[in-house]
């Protein structure tokens, strides 16, 4: 079952200045949706309209098959949690005294707060005032805070924002912890290698428009890239053989660097050999799924 479809979603901060422009993606029940982008790029307020805190130009925004426009906000906002930009507390307060402060408005009850500390790593800090926190503990409250109510839909702005490897990790294990008990996660960030250990599908945004959206995985099987070194003689003859199929080169030393598509590389060794162009030596490395992103537009 969808959870949000969202359909030609367009807004613009400035009259004729669109920021975001005909965003279309589906997000399912129980998966880890992953929105995808530099800063700038239009994450955080996609998210805001998504949780409606901002309201569409243009297009279509549904929860569970409903216009998000028809949902009180009291009813929204007992479906899903959400951890926009940074968390704001009360600096003076203890972690306890402000999350206290959520469950009394949200009528829930004190044991949930030990409960969701615990969840977030932050079992240790109950008694700490807030203006005490690090970033990353602060993050870290902020989802505690996002988490306090039980909701289904979880929509998370750069979770691992602020934390170290070690926090990251943590983080990476509780959002895959949240979905095998049957939550959605609607996550941002700009960090393709997190994306990747997480994500069922995502959308990639840049400048305020969709370059992508699916599953990453076929996105790197069918975008991904290989580049191959190689040392050849006669090297004359394997530039004129390159140039003549119209593949991209240039040269590191005494090697021919190729970019090509995996699936070109036997065909191509297989034509240098039938030239009788020796060839001494190859080596592959795969681009960075940073130069992957680069390359989408």
């Amino acid at each position: 079952m969808q959870a949000f479809e969202i359909k030609n979603l367009s807004f613009s901060y400035r009259k004729n200045d669109r920021f975001l422009q005909d965003i279309s993606f589906s997000v399912d029940d129980n998966q880890i949706f992953g929105l995808l982008g530099h800063n700038g790029s239009g994450k955080s307020t996609l998210l805001k309209l998504i949780c409606g805190l901002m309201y569409v130009d243009y297009g279509e925004i549904n929860f569970y098959g409903i216009p998000l426009a028809k949902y009180a906000m009291a009813d929204l906002y007992q479906k899903i949690g959400v951890l926009i930009e940074k968390s704001v507390f009360y600096g003076h307060l203890t972690v306890f005294e402000n999350l206290n402060i959520i469950t009394r408005y949200r009528h829930i009850g004190k044991n949930r707060i030990t409960e969701v500390l615990e969840e977030a790593g932050m079992k240790n800090y109950l008694n700490v005032r807030a203006n005490q926190l690090s970033t990353g503990m602060k993050q870290r409250m902020g989802m505690a805070a996002a988490l306090i109510h039980d909701p289904k839909i979880l929509i998370l702005d750069e979770p691992t924002n602020g934390l170290d490897p070690e926090g990251i990790i943590e983080i990476r294990n509780l959002l895959r912890y949240l979905k095998s008990e049957g939550k959605t996660l609607i996550v941002s960030s700009h960090i393709l290698s997190e994306m990747e250990k997480i994500c069922d599908q995502l959308i990639i945004l840049k400048n305020g428009r969709s370059v992508y959206s699916g599953s990453l995985m076929d996105l790197i099987r069918n975008r991904h890239e290989k580049e191959i070194k190689i040392s050849a003689t006669p090297r004359s003859k394997m530039i004129e053989i390159l140039t003549t199929e119209g593949i991209p080169f240039r040269f590191d030393n005494d090697n021919i660097l190729v970019d090509i598509e995996h699936t070109k590389v036997p065909d191509l060794l297989k034509k240098l050999l039938n030239k009788n162009i020796r060839i001494d030596n190859v080596n592959f490395s795969v681009k960075t799924l940073e130069d992957l992103y680069i390359s989408l537009n």
